[in-house]
């Protein structure tokens, strides 16, 4: 395991309410591509202006600057909290493979999003809760029909 993600908070930035995380920093996901074929990926972006766009593609590598949050594969789509996301034949992992959240709740750094792990739930729930987030399955549907980038992705 890296160990620069063990129990590291999430830096807050300018971007953060936007979804951007600056490369280096936990929450910045890169993308990987070993032995298979890139289909649908979704990141955040810095535009020249200074905002965050948020875009789909469909077999384009995204520019290494990118925020890379998920990526479809073989008819799944899976989330990427943080490091390298590595697009292989037989699936998608992750480098570093686990987290440790909150100091003691380990949960892997990418997942199908059909099966979140156990501490991405609390997660999700308590963003429910607080009224500041959704699932990822709700998200990538929300994308799907928002954002004309992304109107022919798959669903989730």
């Amino acid at each position: 395991m890296d160990a620069r993600y063990n129990n590291q908070i999430i830096e807050e930035t300018i971007y953060s309410d936007g979804g951007y995380v600056a490369s280096g920093v936990y929450g910045h996901g890169d993308l990987r591509v070993d032995g298979s074929t890139l289909s649908w990926v979704t990141y955040d972006e810095l535009t020249d202006a200074g905002k965050i766009r948020k875009s789909c593609t469909n077999g384009v590598m995204p520019d290494r600057s990118v925020d890379v949050d998920f990526v479809y594969h073989d008819g799944l789509w899976y989330k990427l909290r943080s490091g390298t996301g590595i697009l292989r034949a037989d699936g998608f992992t992750s480098d570093p493979k686990m987290h440790t959240w909150r100091g003691w709740l380990k949960s892997p750094v990418a997942f199908a999003i059909k099966k979140p792990p156990f501490a991405y739930q609390i997660k999700i729930w308590r963003d429910k809760v607080l009224g500041r987030g959704t699932s990822p399955r709700q998200y990538l549907q929300y994308l799907k029909k928002s954002n004309p980038t992304c109107f022919h992705m798959p669903g989730p």
